[in-house]
């Protein structure tokens, strides 16, 4: 029988909005993979960190065979796995962690990126030459074609991940945890990454990888976990004969696999809307006649490092949705329309005219604005009032001869608290408000603009069930007076309430779903059928 080196044993995590894990048990045996398998916000990537050291649970305990001390919540006994956001306290235990997000530093070469910390000096330079001759090395022991000399910040996503891998198992650990990685992978990309698996596998090491992507995962896993809501609820073993059954515990749903409005991939002209009047049959003498839809805003052939021909079309009076697993190309997608990255080539249409949002600046000179997921890059410093991040915007507005007329300050600081229920004296500083008082906030720092669009990016992040359905209220609000573009991940209410919603897939428009249709297993159908048309038209 196989050693275990890692086991879980009643682990839980909670904040103070939610839990997020519940009593999860498991073990990891030597030189097995691992699969931990579940839809977005299914508690993978916290356990994950768990196991990384990066996170400690608030219950149970994280054994490691892989030394003598245990690991339990809140424990000060020495040898504990110190929590850090590298993980670098496991790494001691030689527990090794790669997260979903590529952790290099931009304005480094790959070669420095690899050997960082670990670089060897000729007095108090370093020797370039010898520091690129051991990165190439490394970079073809794992079968990357990737120049060593370049920046970090000139490589693709995916290479930035690839780079990260060969970073982490320069020096193999016994244990290495690997989180969401492949998404904005192609199907060479990932042949990579299994080929580099099963060799740390031959070498003894064991991994625990988690994803959305059950199909992935049962080609690099030995074994599944199935997780939901913060709990195991099903255990796989390989092979596996049953892939419906997985299909269906991974999604809770007894819909069979099918595909639903699929979109060719490439043929962007059947992505966008089209106008005139709809005759609906409605089964009986009755015929309902459908106004045309009016097109707000358009994206038309849109080109950026990672979207590749998006066009579509949000129409008056509509909220729509934009959602996709990670790596989808989502958030690319809101931060071309909203100025904070560069897009290659297409057109923005706003009310039937051209317009260029090349910058944020531009775009709010277009009236388009953009909620950023993180709201710290919206807000000025936590010590500003709600009054000042909310003046900002329309200096114009309340000054006269470049002085703020305060009681005018005063004013629109208390009409637009009350309008989206901030609930706070203008005065009170923003690192005094709770999460859902800074999601309203960043909104209503859109809003004070007048704007023609707003776009928002994971809105409901860090809001419990209160806190979303507030928002959504706010947001059928908006919606009457200007176009309202949500990109979202997790399916609570929020995605109840768009009218539409189009799904990206590696940078790509893959399919539109009307309200109450996107969920996840449609979702996946979705993706599924992309990627089983790009299988075959690459063989």
């Amino acid at each position: 029988m196989k050693r275990e080196v890692l086991g879980l044993h009643n682990v839980s995590y909670k904040t103070a909005a939610e839990s997020i894990l519940n009593h999860v048990t498991f073990s990891l045996y030597e030189g097995e993979v691992l699969g931990i398998v579940g839809i977005n916000a299914a508690g993978k990537s916290t356990l994950a960190k768990i196991i990384a050291g990066v996170l400690e649970p608030t219950m149970g305990q994280v054994n490691s065979g892989l030394a003598d001390d245990i690991e339990s919540a809140g424990s000060k006994r020495p040898g504990r796995i110190d929590t850090d956001s590298s993980g670098k306290g496991s790494m001691r235990l030689g527990i090794g962690y790669i997260s979903e997000a590529p952790d290099l530093l931009a304005n480094m070469t790959v070669a420095e990126n690899l050997f960082l910390g670990e670089n060897e000096y000729h007095g108090i330079f370093l020797n370039h030459i010898k520091l690129k001759k051991q990165a190439q090395n490394v970079l073809s022991g794992f079968g990357l074609d990737i120049n060593p000399s370049l920046t970090a910040a000139e490589l693709t996503y995916p290479q930035k991940k690839l780079v990260h891998i060969a970073r982490q198992l320069i020096h193999p650990p016994r244990v290495i945890v690997i989180d969401e990685l492949t998404d904005g992978f192609s199907e060479k990309e990932i042949d990579m990454l299994y080929d580099i698996i099963r060799n740390v596998i031959s070498k003894g090491t064991s991994v625990v990888y988690t994803a959305h992507n059950y199909i992935e995962a049962m080609r690099f896993s030995d074994r599944l976990l199935i997780m939901r809501d913060g709990v195991i609820v099903a255990e796989f073993k390989s092979p596996y004969s049953d892939k419906e059954t997985i299909r269906r515990t991974v999604y809770h749903t007894d819909t069979p696999a099918s595909p639903h409005r699929i979109y060719p991939a490439d043929t962007a002209e059947e992505n966008t809307a089209q106008s005139g009047v709809n005759l609906t049959d409605t089964g009986s003498d009755d015929i309902i006649f459908e106004t045309a839809a009016v097109p707000v805003f358009e994206v038309q052939h849109l080109y950026s490092q990672h979207i590749s021909n998006v066009s579509f079309v949000l129409n008056k009076g509509e909220i729509l949705g934009v959602t996709g697993f990670i790596g989808s190309g989502k958030t690319e997608l809101a931060k071309c329309i909203g100025g904070h990255i560069p897009y290659y080539s297409g057109g923005l249409v706003l009310n039937g005219k051209p317009i260029s949002c090349r910058s944020p600046k531009q775009a709010i000179a277009n009236k388009i604005c953009l909620c950023l997921e993180d709201r710290k890059e919206m807000l000025l410093p936590l010590s500003q009032s709600i009054r000042t991040n909310l003046s900002m915007m329309v200096l114009d507005r309340i000054s006269k001869w470049s002085f703020i007329k305060k009681n005018r300050e005063k004013l629109l600081a208390d009409e637009y608290s009350a309008r989206f229920g901030i609930g706070m004296d203008g005065d009170r500083r923003t690192g005094e408000l709770n999460n859902a008082a800074l999601t309203k906030l960043t909104i209503a720092k859109c809003m004070v603009i007048n704007p023609k669009l707003i776009i928002l990016d994971e809105p409901t992040r860090e809001l419990d069930q209160n806190g979303v359905r507030d928002l959504c209220s706010i947001l059928k609000e908006i919606s009457k007076s200007c176009g309202v573009i949500v990109v979202y991940s997790k399916h609570d209410a929020l995605a109840e309430i768009c009218d539409r919603n189009i799904v990206l897939h590696k940078g790509k428009l893959i399919g539109e779903l009307e309200r109450g249709e996107a969920t996840y297993d449609k979702i996946a159908q979705l993706i599924e059928t992309a990627d089983m048309k790009g299988f075959e038209e690459h063989d």
